[in-house]
């Protein structure tokens, strides 16, 4: 999917840095969370449209931005993960269980 003319990007140069660890909010609301990554954020940002809810980037996996995704989650009280890959162990599976995300949710 990444290389489809949706999921490209121009190059951004080679000065160009991600913070690791560091999620970005790319839409803010009250009413649910929305944690993303990679060809999927764009998607989230569209359908979050005309909604109230945080659209979070994680922008990387190892160390993703557990900080944000709670302190989201914490506000709104519901999660949604959103990620493309296999049907079964992808990485939204080592978001859920921490018990930190079971506390905020409820």
């Amino acid at each position: 999917m990444l290389d489809h003319a949706w999921a490209r990007r121009p190059w951004p140069g080679e000065d160009y840095a991600i913070p690791f660890g560091k999620a970005k909010f790319v839409a803010e609301g009250n009413d649910a969370t929305i944690v993303t990554w990679g060809g999927m954020v764009d998607r989230c940002q569209e359908a979050a449209e005309g909604f109230s809810v945080d659209v979070i980037d994680l922008r990387t996996l190892v160390p993703w931005d557990r900080e944000a995704v709670l302190n989201s989650v914490t506000r709104t009280h519901r999660c949604l993960i959103v990620h493309e890959d296999l049907q079964i162990a992808g990485f939204g599976g080592e978001i859920v269980p921490h018990d930190q995300m079971r506390l905020a949710i409820a």
